[in-house]
């Protein structure tokens, strides 16, 4: 079996369960709050990393996961390859 590993900036238990029921490994798990542009930096920085790594083939596949906005009362947890 590969051995997946993954950088996530999880917020909430419903991320969290979700990776778990997938059998993700979690390799970094980021709940502080962060400013905008703290969150813009890190997510360049990340997505930068991601695409070289990607091209360099040491990643197969890429997968966001995320909460979509739906309402004020209401998210849902989307994965997209």
């Amino acid at each position: 079996m590969k051995v997946r590993k993954y950088l996530s900036f999880l917020s909430e238990e419903k991320a969290i369960d979700f990776a778990t029921k997938k059998e993700i490994t979690i390799s970094q798990n980021l709940f502080q709050k962060f400013s905008a542009e703290e969150m813009n930096k890190i997510a360049r920085d990340v997505s930068e990393d991601i695409v070289i790594k990607y091209v360099n083939h040491e990643y197969d596949e890429v997968y966001l996961i995320y909460n979509k906005f739906i309402s004020a009362l209401r998210y849902d947890l989307t994965c997209e390859k």
